[in-house]
Parts: C-alpha cells; sequence; structure tokens
C-alpha cells in the first residue's frame, strides 16, 4: 500500500467509505472516488490544491481540503 503524493511532494489522503464499498483518494488538486471492488473510477472532484478528502456517512457527499484550509462540499 503506497500513500498518494502530490505534485509539490506533500502526501495525499486516501480512505474507505463507512460501508466499506468506496475509496476516495485525494491529491494534486483532484479527489477521485472509486469502486473499492472494481477499482474503477465513479466520480472526480478537482480544485486548486486539494490533498484530502473524506465521504460523508452515506457515501452521498465528499469533503476536501487543502494547505490552504478551504473546505468544499461536492455533492
Amino acid at each position: 500500500l503506497q500513500r498518494p503524493t502530490s505534485a509539490q511532494g506533500r502526501p495525499g489522503s486516501a480512505r474507505f467509505s463507512a460501508d466499506g464499498s468506496k475509496v476516495v483518494t485525494a491529491y494534486a488538486g483532484r479527489a477521485v472516488v472509486w469502486d473499492a471492488a472494481t477499482g474503477r473510477p465513479l466520480w472526480r472532484a478537482e480544485a486548486p490544491g486539494i490533498d484530502r478528502a473524506a465521504l460523508s456517512a452515506d457515501g452521498r457527499r465528499l469533503l476536501t481540503t487543502g494547505a490552504d484550509h478551504t473546505l468544499l462540499l461536492w455533492d
């Protein structure tokens, strides 16, 4: 298992959803929600500086942040 790293060399993040069916990765201005069983991307969110993300308990919303501490809620 490797930890994602952004283009600036800062570590990104990878987290499972509450039910374990999805994984969200975040680094280099992009967050991607993956199907944990197939490894296929389900959706993406892009904004400058994104390097951390988490899914809501129901897996329908995504919260992202980065070095500037701006929180973005995606649905």
